[in-house]
């Protein structure tokens, strides 16, 4: 549990610039709120794209997945990038660092596959140090000291695999992102110069999903990001590259449980309340 929180720590901070492939910030969540930020309000996380690393300095953090059978309560978590919708309630204190990672930056970290698990203990994965880094934290003072913990982590996490970015997977991964998801997986596959089947295989090890998997992401999440109250559902899907209306309510519906139209009247009135804490967009 943190002692206090130092009065310079920043709500977001970058990573040493040596850690900018794997990592893309650090995010500091119910820091600085007095008295502490308190709620048991239930979130919903829906597909990102990428993968995340909380650290947490209060009360956990339970998450479930979309069948509602309880799927974590850690302490802390390390959150696979899952193409499946997440719901999370705190239990009480908010007080959490977020690691946002880059979309290949896990495996870089882990030596291995990324798990198709969605949620993992990050004791379990990174062993001891992840928990004495805790206790550094915990026991720094300044909000410069706690940000040096962290790329001292991470440092030695990459230091430790020497395991370098598949440039092919890399190049399809920018594609699909760059196109908002909607291209030809094959055609782009074909410039790598390497099999479709063996392009998935690698494809997998870094995001725990094939690529149309993750190309539905990404068209997803660009959905979402330009949507405008009122807009019609027939324009929006054109707009964020589907086949037909039907075919984004499938897809909406598997991202989220629900229909476009009940999810843009409810949570999501505000784009940000998407998710409050986690959810960024490409």
């Amino acid at each position: 549990m943190l002692k206090s929180s130092p009065a310079d720590l920043p709500s977001q901070a970058l990573p040493h610039p040596s850690l900018a492939a794997y990592i893309d910030s650090y995010n500091f969540v119910g820091w600085k709120q007095t008295p502490s930020c308190k709620t048991t309000e239930t979130f919903s996380m829906f597909p990102l794209g990428y993968p995340l690393i909380e650290l947490n300095f209060a009360d956990k953090w339970i998450k479930y997945l979309h069948t509602a059978t309880q799927q974590s309560s850690y302490d802390s978590n390390l959150i696979t990038p899952s193409n499946v919708p997440i719901r999370i309630r705190s239990s009480g204190e908010i007080k959490t660092i977020l690691v946002i990672l880059k979309p290949l930056g896990l495996r870089a970290l882990i030596r291995d596959d990324v798990a198709k698990n969605a949620i993992w203990d990050p004791c379990l994965v990174f062993g001891r140090s992840f928990s004495e880094t805790l206790e550094q934290i915990a026991d720094s003072r300044s909000g410069r000291s706690i940000v040096s913990q962290l790329d001292t982590f991470f440092r030695t996490l990459v230091n430790r695999s020497r395991s370098a970015i598949d440039r092919r997977v890399n190049f399809l991964k920018r594609c699909i992102i760059a196109s908002k998801g909607s291209l030809s997986i094959h055609g782009a596959i074909q410039e790598t110069g390497i099999s479709q089947k063996r392009m998935e295989q690698l494809f997998s090890s870094y995001l725990g999903m094939p690529p149309k998997a993750y190309a539905n992401i990404a068209r997803f999440q660009h959905a979402i990001a330009i949507y405008t109250p009122g807009q019609s559902l027939t324009e929006l899907a054109t707009f964020a590259g589907y086949y037909d209306q039907s075919h984004f309510i499938r897809q909406f519906k598997r991202f989220t449980n629900k229909t476009p139209r009940d999810f843009f009247a409810s949570e999501a009135i505000e784009i940000a309340r998407i998710s409050n804490l986690y959810n960024f967009s490409f």
